[in-house]
């Protein structure tokens, strides 16, 4: 029974990449399902909030959990931010170079940590690290919901730049949290 609960973590995280996957199927369509989008953005975050929880709470919590759940976020925000930019029709250029900054920073993230998976250096996510995904998640989650409901306006726009520029700031402030643990 133990070995069944202990999984339940690792499941949730597996449903994020397979929630991906399913985003990354949207992009082959024309004119993109904004309910369905939103709905798989949504369990892509519930899982990414359950996951976490679930194995503290079961206190199963373990390294390749931690990592991969890591890969999971990385993967699920890229994604979803790839989809939305290329299916709105209106962007402005500080959206197009926010996108390209967390995707950068996203992978530079993911190399820190595969570096630190290989000379087991902690690669725990510090707390710039976890704000950074609540502001994606939010930004990502506004955007379909804004999108579903036909109301990406200025005051929405507003909002998802705010989100993605802070994720931004923290995923800089996470980089350099982990050059600061490891030296």
């Amino acid at each position: 029974m133990r070995y069944l609960l202990g999984n339940i973590p690792t499941a949730l995280t597996l449903s994020r990449i397979f929630v991906s996957g399913m985003l990354i199927k949207l992009f082959f369509v024309d004119v993109l399902p904004w309910g369905k989008t939103s709905c798989l953005i949504g369990i892509g975050i519930v899982s990414d909030i359950l996951d976490g929880l679930t194995a503290r709470w079961l206190k199963v919590a373990s390294s390749f959990g931690a990592g991969l759940d890591r890969i999971a976020d990385k993967l699920f925000v890229v994604v979803s931010l790839v989809l939305l930019s290329t299916h709105s029709f209106f962007l402005v250029q500080l959206q197009k170079a926010l996108i390209t900054s967390i995707i950068l920073l996203e992978g530079l993230l993911a190399c820190l940590l595969l570096f630190g998976a290989v000379f087991r250096l902690d690669i725990h996510s510090s707390r710039a690290g976890k704000e950074k995904m609540h502001l994606e998640c939010l930004g990502i989650l506004l955007w379909s919901v804004a999108g579903y409901f036909n109301m990406l306006e200025i005051s929405a726009q507003i909002l998802i730049i705010i989100f993605l520029s802070g994720a931004n700031i923290f995923a800089i402030l996470s980089i350099f949290s982990y050059l600061k643990k490891w030296r």
